[in-house]
């Protein structure tokens, strides 16, 4: 199911807002990981599949990242839509999408990792089935994040 341009909307907001809580500026280099491969320096390199607004661009991930990286899909519940991954300063940005149980409805998991494989932020969003946010979760510290 494509998602409506309200579902569309409340992404892209939600990830303003990520960005902004984060206080770092986001280079977008690509939509969702696939084909691994590693280069001679030992880094992992992930081709980039395009989609709207992204670059035709690798991302490439230190190994500590692409650990990080396995770990995140490991966890992430069943009906998960695959792992956009977008560089972010000097790390990069995990993200996927999960249907909910409702009908149109959808969480948003996004994890942020440093150069050295450390996650420094990591968020669930979750969104009724018009695309507004029911909450933003903190699952590294705990706690829930106040929205508009």
């Amino acid at each position: 199911m494509e998602p409506s341009v309200g579902m569309t909307t409340a992404f892209h907001r939600l990830r303003l807002i990520w960005l902004c809580l984060a206080g770092l500026l986001c280079a977008t280099t690509g939509s969702f990981a696939s084909n691994r491969g590693h280069d001679s320096s030992g880094e992992v390199l992930l081709a980039a599949r395009t989609g709207a607004g992204f670059a035709d661009e690798a991302v490439t991930l230190t190994q500590q990242q692409a650990s990080n990286l396995a770990r995140f899909n490991k966890k992430l519940p069943a009906g998960n839509t695959g792992t956009a991954v977008d560089t972010l300063g000097d790390g990069v940005l995990f993200t996927s999408k999960v249907p909910g149980r409702v009908p149109g409805s959808s969480a948003v998991y996004q994890k942020s990792v440093d150069a050295a494989g450390n996650t420094s932020s990591y968020l669930k969003t979750t969104f009724d089935p018009k695309g507004n946010i029911i909450h933003i979760k903190d699952k590294l510290n705990g706690g829930v994040i106040p929205h508009q």
